[in-house]
Formats: structure tokens, C-alpha cells, sequence
């Protein structure tokens, strides 16, 4: 028998090489990613998370996310038989910091639990804005007609223009202007494959070796870079109107538009800050209390809800309760809802419905917009 040749301790190496990485990889993936791989939902037009896959991350907070069809949480498989509101928003309602037992969906349905008259489910997915809204409710209407109500909740810089899918046209008259977005992952077909094959924890390696695949090299040389993004716009303040003399206008042709494609029950919550820990003392700051006050007028007069929560979050921290953000692994007051925060949702929305019971009483329909 011949001696193995070089090479194949070469390539020896290279397949142990490779399948090392992806172990650490795949080990990773288990404990620390918040890769989700997506699908093409009919309902929603666009990619959404896919139906049956499990998120589990940890770097802020540490929580399993499960989604369901067209991008719910938390659906149950009789939904056909409940009355449904949905929560929508971005990623303080994708909510991948806590559990599916702490969301605020879930800790509504456990407030209600009794009545039984409404059951909520999450439909949230980072950086959702208006523009989202606008598409995307008329389309989910049309689709789930047990749907009863809505309720928005909305960080500040939701309802800013942004320059690129809601934008404010001054002239001749200040209005809302809002185009899609749509996001178009990498390797739609992977994330169906690996989750049938119980490989999903592999879903974030193997996406990354994939993209790495273009620009992998075997000669030295320059590897093909990406290409370069055009010019963007400049985040907006989120503590300084960038338009004071026209933001209500916007405000007001935003949730015209909105309006005039479902009469739904629509109520709105602002996902304010409340108090943090500065100095190791809690400091209870409101920055961007002009928005919210402002927005919430111009919607009060358009007939749509809004609940302001920085009270509520500043009594139950003042009557000695835990802060409504920040978890073990980041800041105390900043970052995303944690289990507190959610508890506080839910019983915001609850009560609300509680003193408004007029709220639901009106027949949702849905606009003819796409």
C-alpha cells in the first residue's frame, strides 16, 4: 500500500479545518444567534420569519422567540374560532429579549384570561415604521377576518420621516409620502431545508459560509468587495423634531392615509423611556416627550387612540418596582422591554379596553389599497 502523498494531509487538514468551524459555528448559533430565516408570506407580500422556526439570542436579554404563519406570534391553531387583536410594531413587539411566556401578548391573554373575549398575538419585526402599517394592515385584514382591533406600539422614530419609506413632500402642501421597503434575504431556500432536516441551529453558519463563498480566495489578489451603497440619508434626531413646522401635517396625512384603507380599531402606544440608572441612582428622563405629546394630539384629533406610558412606567418604578428595560447582560433603563416592561404593556392595553369598551364595538373592514 502506497503512502499517503502530501495531499492528502493537505486535504485531511482542510476537511477537519472546515468541519471545526462549523461545529464552533453551529455551537454558537445554539446559544447566541438571533439569525432568522425567512419565507415569502402571500398575506404579508413580502418575506416574514418561517413558519415553525424557533429564535433563541442572548446578547440583550435572553429569550426563544417561535413564529407562526405569516409572521405571528403566538397564534394558536384555533384562531379561526377567536376574536384576534394583534400587536403590531417593531422589534420592541418581535420582542427576541424574552420569552414567549413574558411577550405582551402572551401577559395579555393571561390578564384576560377569564373574559376570554379577545385574544392578542404579536406581529412585530425590526425597524417597522407607518409605511409598514399602511401596507401591511389591509392585506392581513383580508386575510384573517377574525381580526377585531389593532393595537401600534410605536418608538418615536416610527413616526418620523425618515427620508427614504416615509418621507414628508413640503409642497404645495406638507403631506406623508410612504413606499415599500422590501426586505429580500440571502438564500430564501435555505432556512425551509435546514428547519425540515432539524438543522436550523446550522441556519447562521451556513448562511455566513455561503456569503463568504463570492469573495473566498486560493491565490493572492484582491477578493471582489461589495458594492458600494448610495448616498443615504442622515439619521434623524429622535429627541428634535427635524421638521417643526410641518411634522403635524405629516402626522395628519400619515394617519389619513392609514385611515382611509380600514376603518379596524386602531389604538397606539409609544414606546416612551422612563428611568435609568445614572451614577448608581435612578434618573427618570423623558427625551423625547415633544414627540409624543405632539403625535399623540394630532392622532387624538383624527379619532385614533394614543396612550403616552412614561406615567405608568414612572409610578411603578418610583412605588419601588424593577425597570421596564434592560436585562442582567445590558444597560439598567435602556435597550429593549424586558418582562417588567411587557407586564406594564399588556395591562396599558388592557385597561384601556377595560374604560373604553365603545373601542371594538364598530365592524372592521378593509380598503381596497394593495
Amino acid at each position: 500500500m502506497s503512502s499517503p502523498t502530501r495531499w492528502s494531509y493537505v486535504w485531511r487538514w482542510i476537511t477537519g479545518a472546515a468541519l471545526a468551524t462549523m461545529l464552533i459555528w453551529g455551537l454558537g448559533a445554539a446559544t447566541v444567534t438571533d439569525a432568522v430565516p425567512w419565507a415569502y408570506s402571500d398575506v404579508a407580500q413580502r418575506h416574514v420569519p418561517l413558519p415553525g422556526a424557533t429564535v433563541f439570542q442572548n446578547k440583550e436579554g435572553r429569550g426563544f422567540t417561535a413564529f407562526g404563519p405569516d409572521g405571528f406570534q403566538g397564534l394558536p391553531d384555533d384562531y379561526a374560532s377567536k376574536r384576534l387583536l394583534p400587536i403590531m410594531g417593531d422589534s420592541y413587539i418581535e420582542a427576541f429579549q424574552v420569552d414567549m411566556r413574558e411577550k405582551v401578548f402572551t401577559r395579555f391573554n393571561e390578564i384576560r384570561r377569564e373574559r376570554a373575549d379577545l385574544y392578542a398575538v404579536g406581529l412585530g419585526r425590526s425597524d417597522q415604521n407607518l409605511s409598514d402599517v399602511y401596507f401591511l394592515l389591509p392585506r392581513y385584514l383580508r386575510a384573517y377576518p377574525q381580526i377585531a382591533g389593532v393595537v401600534l406600539l410605536l418608538h418615536p422614530s416610527d413616526v418620523l420621516p425618515n427620508g427614504t419609506n416615509q418621507r414628508l413632500i413640503p409642497s404645495p402642501e406638507p403631506r406623508a409620502e410612504f413606499s415599500e421597503t422590501l426586505h429580500v434575504p440571502e438564500f430564501p431556500w435555505l432556512g425551509p431545508i435546514l428547519l425540515k432536516t432539524k438543522l436550523s441551529i446550522f441556519y447562521w453558519p451556513a448562511k455566513q459560509f455561503l456569503v463568504s463563498l463570492p469573495s473566498f480566495r486560493v491565490r493572492p489578489g484582491p477578493a471582489a468587495g461589495n458594492t458600494p451603497a448610495p448616498p443615504g440619508f442622515a439619521p434623524l434626531s429622535k429627541t428634535r423634531l427635524p421638521y417643526p413646522d410641518s411634522i403635524e401635517a405629516f402626522w395628519r396625512s400619515a394617519i389619513r392615509q392609514i385611515r382611509s384603507r380600514t376603518n379596524i380599531p386602531l389604538l397606539i402606544l409609544m414606546a416612551t423611556h422612563a428611568a435609568r440608572i445614572h451614577n448608581g441612582r435612578v434618573v427618570y428622563d423623558r427625551p423625547t416627550e415633544e414627540i409624543e405629546t405632539r403625535f399623540a394630539e394630532v392622532c387624538r384629533k383624527e379619532h385614533v387612540p394614543v396612550i403616552l406610558l412614561y406615567d405608568r412606567f414612572s409610578r411603578h418604578v418610583r412605588s419601588g418596582g424593577a425597570l421596564p428595560r434592560g436585562f442582567a447582560n445590558s444597560r439598567p433603563g435602556r435597550g429593549h422591554f424586558n418582562a417588567v416592561g411587557h407586564q406594564l404593556l399588556a395591562e396599558a392595553i388592557s385597561d384601556y379596553l377595560d374604560a373604553h369598551p365603545e373601542f371594538l364595538s364598530s365592524p372592521p373592514t378593509a380598503g381596497d389599497g394593495q
